[in-house]
């Protein structure tokens, strides 16, 4: 029998510029010192390579390779330069020595975006600091208007936003959709950075997902933001609604934010207002079964003989549902009628025997007997 023979492929040469970038993601001075020469791309490019991958000896050889004008002209195909690379990964020594051979620190991408806004978005104070000494402009919009403190809210990075605020930058600065750093930082559910924002005398309007300030606050359960949009501006908002028809008070009974609800209850919210589907703030809370919202919304006087549009369903049916059987015992107290059918004809106790919430069921049968 003849021997089984393998073959076995020699695996591909890779070309100098691939090499070399090998060698110099792995930080190997002397390999990028031997290849170097050998290259026929543009230096420019392996400095894209360094920057990005945090080599700062690297950086430091190719530098002096390229000379100032490859250094501040080389950008990859998005526009960014080897400072913004620097910028984006927080490599404070890279940006450092980029800047001291004459990098431009307001150099854009294509998408308007200069090193400072990389910064913010990555949320590298200390980036921050070092472009906005070295010149770097504040004000700088993308092509969708978002300033480098809007990114830095959007993001959450309260310390970012400090900065700006500490270096002059307009805090009411909006994007091309009117989307302010406050808005921002509060629909993306960011406390402190709403709270910092605010604190630096941050306009409270406009709208962001068809939402106030007050919504998203409400939304979030921000008591803190909420008590200072409360004390301004805010309050002659309170019931406004949002795309769906909604108030800040029913956001948040809905999510059982409990010091929320109090707070919007105290500064005189509706407690009837409905949205689109007819679902008031008790009849949300009761849905989900947040007791202590519910208890809030019925001391305040909320009605319990309300129906929700798609059902007809009251607030005892939700909280039968729910099998909250805190909450429907205390709507029973308050006089629901366990007798009213919904759009089947079912009672509350009737779903809550059908999706055996046997707990609700007992508050059911102890309120019979």
């Amino acid at each position: 029998m003849s021997a089984i023979r393998i073959r076995v492929s020699e695996p591909e040469e890779l070309d100098i510029s691939e090499l070399l970038a090998v060698a110099i993601r792995a930080g190997n001075v002397p390999r990028v010192l031997d290849l170097l020469p050998q290259q026929t791309t543009p230096v420019g490019f392996s400095l894209l390579e360094a920057a990005c991958c945090g080599q700062r000896d690297v950086l430091e050889l190719l530098i002096d390779a390229a000379g100032v004008m490859p250094l501040t002209s080389t950008a990859d195909a998005l526009g960014r330069t080897p400072l913004h690379l620097a910028a984006a990964n927080g490599d404070y020594g890279a940006a450092q020595l980029l800047i001291a051979r004459g990098a431009d620190v307001n150099a854009h991408t294509v998408d308007n975006v200069t090193a400072v806004g990389y910064a913010a978005a990555s949320g590298h104070r200390g980036l921050i600091q070092l472009l906005l000494d070295a010149g770097g402009d504040a004000g700088t919009r993308s092509v969708d208007g978002a300033t480098p403190m809007l990114m830095a809210a959007e993001a959450g990075h309260c310390h970012c936003v400090e900065v700006f605020v500490q270096k002059g930058a307009d805090v009411n600065a909006a994007d091309a959709s009117g989307t302010t750093p406050l808005l921002a930082a509060l629909a993306g559910g960011h406390r402190r950075t709403a709270e910092a924002l605010l604190n630096a005398g941050s306009s409270t309007g406009g709208r962001v997902g068809g939402r106030t300030a007050l919504h998203w606050a409400a939304y979030h359960g921000m008591a803190g933001v909420l008590r200072q949009l409360l004390a301004g501006a805010g309050a002659a908002d309170i019931d406004a609604e949002d795309a769906a028809g909604e108030t800040a008070l029913l956001l948040a009974a809905r999510r059982g934010h409990h010091t929320a609800v109090e707070l919007l209850l105290q500064h005189g919210a509706s407690t009837e207002k409905a949205n689109r589907g007819g679902v008031t703030p008790l009849i949300a809370s009761s849905l989900f079964g947040h007791d202590s919202a519910v208890a809030a919304l019925l001391a305040r006087g909320a009605a319990i003989a309300v129906f929700d549009s798609t059902h007809r369903r009251t607030p005892l049916h939700w909280a039968a549902l729910a099998d909250a059987a805190e909450s429907a015992r205390m709507l029973l107290e308050r006089g629901a009628d366990g007798g009213v059918t919904d759009a089947r004809g079912a009672t509350a106790m009737d779903l809550a025997v059908e999706h055996d919430c046997s707990t609700v069921v007992q508050v059911f049968i102890s309120f019979s007997s």
